[in-house]
């Protein structure tokens, strides 16, 4: 049993992260919906995991079920505190992100693209909207200084792009907005524009879920 076969393929890890956040049996379609990944693949990511006994497989009629081998002590001393550290470092992450954009002129921000909904990213982007063109200038110097700062704690590019709301309204950023509110999580929010009202929120600015 090495690491090197547990961890050493996308989808294994891609498999071990989500079971360790459910911590329960499930079948290869819902793990695979879940993770948003193709059901052939995912399968024979489970059956390399289900060989190397992290993970277990329970046949139930013509389906079968998958849950982590939690009796297992190396699932316990490195698997699950591994993924766990993970989502505590997406959580910090969020944090930096959310400080970095509580400036005055920031009327709202959101964190959009693949670090807005996946744990594969290799740059943050930031929509950053102000009230008017009077400020823009000094809200993009803020903005670009403090993400700047956080930059080398997160340790990808931090690419904010700062507009007015009118900007927002205009036909220039249509697609940019149409991503914004299809994947989009707020985080500042202080006088949200109508556009945004189908972002997701998290906990501080509303009960939806994140």
């Amino acid at each position: 049993m090495r690491l090197e076969d547990i961890l050493g393929d996308e989808l294994n890890i891609t498999v071990l992260r989500w079971l360790t956040a459910v911590r329960g049996g499930q079948s290869g379609n819902q793990i695979a919906q879940q993770v948003q990944r193709n059901q052939s693949s995912i399968r024979k990511a489970l059956e390399r995991l289900v060989e190397t006994r992290v993970v277990t497989r329970v046949d139930i009629g013509n389906s079968a079920s998958y849950a982590l081998n939690e009796a297992l002590l190396l699932t316990q001393a490195v698997i699950i505190p591994l993924f766990q550290q993970e989502r505590k470092v997406r959580t910090q992450m969020a944090q930096l992100l959310v400080t970095a954009v509580q400036g005055s002129g920031i009327d709202a921000a959101v964190l959009y693209g693949s670090a807005a909904h996946g744990n594969d990213f290799r740059d943050i982007d930031i929509l950053v909207v102000t009230a008017s063109g009077t400020v823009i200038e000094t809200v993009r110097d803020e903005v670009l200084q403090h993400t700047g700062e956080i930059e080398p704690q997160i340790g990808v590019p931090i690419n904010p792009i700062v507009i007015t709301q009118d900007q927002l309204k205009s036909t220039t950023y249509r697609a940019l907005l149409d991503e914004v509110i299809r994947d989009g999580v707020l985080l500042a929010a202080r006088n949200v524009p109508a556009e945004f009202a189908r972002v997701r929120r998290p906990p501080m600015f509303s009960t939806e879920r994140p």
